[in-house]
């Protein structure tokens, strides 16, 4: 019986080793590959697969990738120079570029600059003027940026214009008919540059006439009352002047300055700081500025173009904006999107002559052609 228990304990212990070392061994052997799941009869949409298809954790973000959406503050003065930003809005350039832009009316880009400078506003838009020459002169951080509005061929937007009684009365026909009358102007610094060469055939300069700074929408009322001779206008308020009777087109601005950069825009320093958004933001806006000048120089989708202006300026009167395409008063524009740096300095020296800027500023120091540079890029140069 001892013999036995002994055989029948040893072959146990046997058994024993041998279901171990199988356990052990299937345990630790690499798991199957799970059954591949059948394809499904009906294949997903092509967006869909796209969206699911697995991505390598150390794949790099595209280059193409949709921008974070950011809103950008936009200073406007509300005319048809700032068609094609209001063209890009509508067409969904700045929103390609994960931009939203938010307008703010101030009458003046002078007006804008502090605002600028507080980080209030993002981009600021309107006439070249001496306070900016001015703010740079003080050390201010202050850039030009780029073209938003140029007197080149084929576009006339800016006139002197008349009151038509004293025209048709034969009272202001010559430059020297204007001696001591009340022109209005939306403001004497960067409006005089404009009034100057007229005066200039009679010998005359700006302190001959009576500067009334006016805003531009309220010229119309002041003619109607009789309390203006004159105005420097700008379309489409110019066209409905003269369309209602108050005024005669006299004196056409290209005449005297062609090739003349009449706006520019002006950044904030903490937009230029954010170079991306800044450049985005550009390639944006010479994109609007090409598909205008393409509406106004063809014709093709100048409704576009029109209605824009109507749904974000102060002057809804579709016949004005018609007659302006009709009689070449669009606003052009650098289709690359660059300042003209001749004229701005040209215009330097008129306000030094006339006492608004007491200190010269080198111009190419105050002009940034970055976002331009870009944009060319970007989009190609035309």
């Amino acid at each position: 019986m001892v013999k036995t228990s002994k055989g029948r304990y040893r072959v146990l212990v046997i058994l024993a080793l041998g279901v171990f070392a199988l356990l052990w061994t299937f345990g630790c052997a690499p798991a199957a590959p799970p059954t591949p799941t059948p394809a499904a009869a009906t294949p997903a949409p092509a967006a869909t697969l796209a969206a699911t298809k697995p991505v390598a954790a150390a794949t790099p973000v595209p280059a193409t990738a949709t921008p974070k959406p950011v809103t950008v503050k936009y200073g406007s003065v509300q005319n048809t120079s700032e068609a094609p930003t209001f063209l890009a809005m509508e067409k969904g350039y700045f929103q390609e570029q994960g931009i939203t832009m938010e307008l703010t009316l101030i009458q003046t880009l002078s007006d804008q600059i502090p605002v600028l400078a507080r980080g209030d506003l993002d981009i600021g838009q309107g006439g070249w003027a001496a306070s900016i020459s001015n703010a740079a002169a003080r050390g201010l951080p202050v850039k030009v940026i780029g073209d938003a509005g140029s007197l080149v061929p084929g576009f006339n937007p800016l006139a002197i214009t008349v009151r038509k009684d004293l025209y048709d009365e034969g009272k202001v026909r010559t430059a020297a008919d204007l001696k001591g009358k009340k022109v209005a102007v939306s403001s004497p610094q960067s409006m005089s540059r404009y009034l100057a060469p007229v005066l200039a055939d009679a010998k005359l300069t700006t302190k001959d006439v009576d500067l009334v700074s006016l805003a531009l929408p309220d010229t119309l009322a002041a003619y109607a009352n009789k309390s203006i001779d004159a105005a420097v206008q700008i379309e489409p308020l110019l066209s409905q002047a003269v369309d209602q009777g108050l005024a005669v087109r006299w004196k056409n601005v290209s005449d005297y300055r062609p090739g003349f950069q009449s706006g520019v825009l002006l950044p904030s320093p903490k937009l230029l700081e954010n170079k991306d958004l800044a450049n985005r933001w550009f390639v944006a806006y010479v994109k609007g500025i090409r598909a205008y000048l393409d509406a106004v120089n063809t014709g093709q989708g100048i409704d576009e173009v029109i209605a824009a202006l109507i749904k974000y300026t102060s002057v809804k009167d579709r016949a004005a904006y018609e007659t302006m395409v009709k009689q070449k008063s669009m606003f052009g524009f650098n289709p690359n999107g660059y300042a003209n740096k001749e004229s701005l300095a040209f215009d330097q020296e008129h306000w030094l002559a006339e006492g608004y800027v007491q200190e010269k500023v080198n111009i190419t120091s105050i002009v940034d052609d970055s976002l331009a540079d870009y944009a060319v890029q970007k989009l190609g140069k035309k």
